[in-house]
């Protein structure tokens, strides 16, 4: 979700760059912001990581006893497999692909792309990014800043001279709204 709310930005960023570079002649103002460290330094954003850690490493948890269930049976299937008739055989191995086919399916909907992680990822992160946008657009708007990018997404952000840095006074208003 991080990763997609800092590729949202970038993308904000690169359809600014036109109409700022049009502007620039007539001094727009422009800020940064390092929003990976103003996220780090909310608590809630720490709490939001630590049930995502806790809820993923319970989905790798189940994901491993499935796969050593799985290897369990296979184990036992090939050692009694020649003593076996051939239905029962066809049986085993049908059950055993079907145990597998489950374990796929289980990995996809927990840790594939559309999977209950990312969402709950992102109903955790949703609140906290929108109350940093948020907190952003409120300093903006006091400091008259017409443009604000991200300076932790390196792939945007080449060179931000210190003075045009607003991290600390998002963070500082941060804090001052959560007491």
């Amino acid at each position: 979700m991080t990763k997609i709310f800092l590729l949202a930005i970038a993308v904000v960023l690169l359809f600014s760059a036109n109409s700022y570079a049009q502007k620039k002649e007539s001094g727009v103002p422009v800020a940064a912001v390092d929003i990976k460290k103003v996220m780090k330094e909310m608590p809630e954003y720490a709490e939001a990581e630590k049930k995502l850690q806790e809820t993923g490493q319970k989905y790798q948890d189940t994901l491993l006893q499935m796969k050593q269930d799985l290897e369990a049976r296979l184990k036992q299937y090939e050692k009694q497999k020649s003593l076996m008739d051939a239905d029962k055989q066809k049986k085993e191995e049908e059950a055993l692909q079907s145990a597998n086919m489950q374990m796929m399916q289980y990995r996809e909907q927990i840790f594939g792309q559309q999977g209950d992680l990312l969402k709950f990822q992102m109903m955790l992160l949703e609140p906290i990014q929108d109350k940093l946008l948020k907190t952003i657009r409120e300093v903006a708007k006091e400091e008259n800043i017409s443009l604000v990018v991200d300076k932790s997404n390196s792939s945007s952000v080449l060179y931000v001279e210190e003075k045009l840095d607003i991290t600390f006074k998002i963070l500082d208003r941060m804090k001052r709204n959560t007491k």
